[in-house]
């Protein structure tokens, strides 16, 4: 299978003090997420990861982290996707469109979110591993949670 890790599944598993990290490790174990399965990172997850990890832990393990995923993902660099924007742009209008004029911003899908999905879906991956609730939410690819 095709999976892009998102960024809350790679911190939690990193950081054994992440809230999530055990859940990441059960579903490691269970899925076998990074063993069994082709996985894919992009530049946004990549920032992300080192951003989190480097303000929550420490500069070093934030390069590690970096190295460590240079070395085991396929990294896709959304940046020299022509259009990229735009088709997130679309994707979020899509996934934000809703009847009810009372939606309210902490229901919606973000940019970045959103991207991700698009990410995903233009290299024809299969699912994202994420425990982000609000990735649930899309019509558009499987959540690994």
């Amino acid at each position: 299978m095709k999976l892009l890790l998102d960024t809350n599944f790679i911190v939690a598993y990193i950081l054994p003090e992440d809230e999530l990290h055990n859940r990441a490790v059960k579903l490691e174990n269970t899925e076998k997420i990074s063993s069994s399965n082709e996985c894919y990172i992009s530049n946004q997850i990549i920032t992300e990861v080192v951003n989190v990890i480097g303000q929550n832990d420490s500069v070093e393990i934030a390069k590690n982290a970096y190295n460590m995923m240079m070395d085991n993902f396929i990294c896709i660099n959304e940046y020299e996707i022509p259009g990229f924007n735009n088709s997130v742009l679309s994707t979020y209008k899509r996934l934000n469109r809703k009847k009810d004029k009372n939606l309210k911003v902490k229901h919606r899908l973000g940019f970045t979110d959103c991207a991700i999905i698009t990410t995903a879906k233009l290299y024809n991956l299969e699912a994202i591993v994420s425990f982000d609730k609000a990735f649930l939410k899309n019509n558009m690819i499987k959540i690994i949670h």
